[in-house]
């Protein structure tokens, strides 16, 4: 959810009384103080997220979506959507920096079915760099390459490998993910208050992330339904998403977003990580239980643009 900012500029223009035409007696006109920007401005709401249980995954869940969006002088941010940051380059259109996020994980009791005997992957503290460009008021378009840093799960016991004297506890993913998007911005709609957008997504996940979310080892090949497997680095997802935000009043704005994305076979020469029963050409599922077509949505009612001095 991009947080949009609308602002007014006024022009003051004086009048002179007819005695005064004289342009060398006349008094200049006093232009109206152009207010300060504030030095923080917050955004806080709450919504819902439509969303994959897990990446990959066959079925879908509905979660509630705390938003918050801080920015600080437009140096440093942390938003829901965002996660923190500091703008090290900002000019000329062109921001870039560091950027900390968390991903999410992947438990058994997500899908019990098609997860029994894997290994859980705890949610993962994520690090990297960002580098974006706007073009206003046309499009953007954003960078993001992360590696996994920290797990942040309490390292869960895998209970089926335990059952045959394998002590294997869940953890995050150690991998890199790299996240294109490009957005498109079209004219602001209704009196300035109706903003829509929305462009392709590109993903590219090393053999660590694959590996991580898509793989099967072969202790846990005893235990699953499921061949070992291990996926190598390649495109990870391909889609495209779009956001509309309508500002109700000065102060909250309702935003609708959403995403489609396929999920791409890891490597293309090998049988693929993900489910497709549409697909005679597959000669054999691997892994488990995965669609090619999950992508979030979601709807947030948030109280935006609050200056804060």
């Amino acid at each position: 959810m991009k947080k949009v900012m609308l602002a007014t500029a006024a022009l003051a223009i004086g009048l002179a009384p007819a005695m005064a035409a004289d342009p060398a007696i006349r008094k200049p006109a006093q232009a109206k103080p152009v207010q300060a920007s504030p030095d923080w401005t917050i955004d806080v709401g709450a919504g819902a997220i439509f969303t994959p249980k897990f990446p990959g995954a066959k079925d879908n869940k509905v979660l509630p979506l705390p938003f918050f969006a801080i920015n600080y002088r437009d140096i440093a941010f942390a938003s829901t959507r965002d996660g923190l940051g500091i703008n090290v380059i900002n000019a000329y259109g062109f921001k870039a920096g560091p950027i900390l996020k968390v991903g999410m994980g992947r438990q058994r009791s997500d899908e019990k079915t098609y997860l029994r005997g894997l290994t859980d992957v705890d949610a993962t503290l994520e690090g990297g760099a960002f580098l974006s460009y706007s073009y206003d008021p046309y499009f953007t378009t954003k960078l993001e390459v992360r590696k996994g840093l920290a797990s942040l799960g309490g390292g869960k016991r895998n209970v089926f490998l335990a059952g045959i004297g394998i002590n294997e506890k869940s953890e995050g993913h150690e991998g890199i993910i790299a996240d294109l998007s490009v957005d498109f911005k079209l004219p602001a709609l209704f009196d300035n208050r109706l903003f829509i957008s929305g462009g392709p997504r590109l993903s590219y996940y090393d053999k660590d992330y694959a590996r991580s979310f898509f793989g099967v080892t072969a202790n846990e090949a005893r235990v699953s339904q499921f061949a070992a497997y291990a996926p190598k680095a390649g495109l990870g997802k391909i889609g495209a998403g779009a956001s509309a935000m309508y500002r109700v009043t000065d102060n909250t704005s309702l935003v609708v977003f959403g995403e489609y994305g396929r999920l791409m076979p890891i490597p293309r020469d090998a049988a693929p990580v993900f489910r497709n029963d549409a697909a005679p050409l597959f000669r054999e599922i691997v892994a488990p239980g995965f669609r090619d077509d999950a992508a979030p949505c979601g709807v947030v009612l948030g109280v935006g643009a609050l200056p804060v001095r």
